[in-house]
């Protein structure tokens, strides 16, 4: 009796193996940053260089160059929500720019994003601002934005890529 009831504890284990492992849900990757936007409702914003002024950061001078100056403004239009992105250096870097420009919305169950841009780097700058045009805010709706700035301080022999991430906070569209 106790081997046919270490064999039934067997099959049954076994069974409970294979329905477990059956039923694993896959879990679906992407590989390029292209895919990741294509089936969904987020608005890809275009990114747009925008002019800083020469000197713009030059307060912030230093013996070596970093990262600093950065931050986001949002407008409110009839055409949209605008945002900029500003990042600046100490020196000049060889690249320096903005990417993942995120726009999120806040819904029931957290905040779902509703615009993406890869955004834009200048080469040989201290300085720069990505401009980016959400069309499709809703009035009275909490949204927040992010992106990370990042600059290439490969100058004097030393290779230093950094980048530091921003974000608004919450706020209302007000327009």
């Amino acid at each position: 009796m106790k081997k046919v009831w270490r064999r039934v504890k067997k099959l049954i284990c076994f069974t409970l193996a294979v329905a477990c492992l059956s039923g694993m849900p896959t879990i679906g990757v992407t590989a390029a940053e292209e895919n990741l936007y294509q089936d969904s409702k987020v608005e890809i914003m275009e990114a747009q260089i925008v002019p800083v002024p020469e000197g713009y950061f030059d307060y912030l001078q230093n013996t070596r160059a970093v990262l600093t100056g950065c931050r986001i403004s949002v407008s409110f239009s009839g055409s949209g929500m605008g945002i900029t992105a500003h990042t600046g250096t100490t020196d000049v870097c060889p690249v320096v720019g903005v990417k993942n420009i995120k726009v999120e919305q806040k819904v029931w169950y957290g905040w779902k994003e509703v615009a993406y841009s890869t955004g834009a780097e200048v080469r040989d700058t201290s300085s720069m601002a990505v401009s980016v045009t959400y069309t499709g805010a809703v009035k009275d709706e909490t949204y927040r934005v992010s992106c990370v700035h990042y600059a290439d301080l490969t100058y004097d022999g030393v290779t230093q890529y950094t980048e530091g991430a921003a974000s608004t906070g919450a706020f209302v569209f007000t327009y």
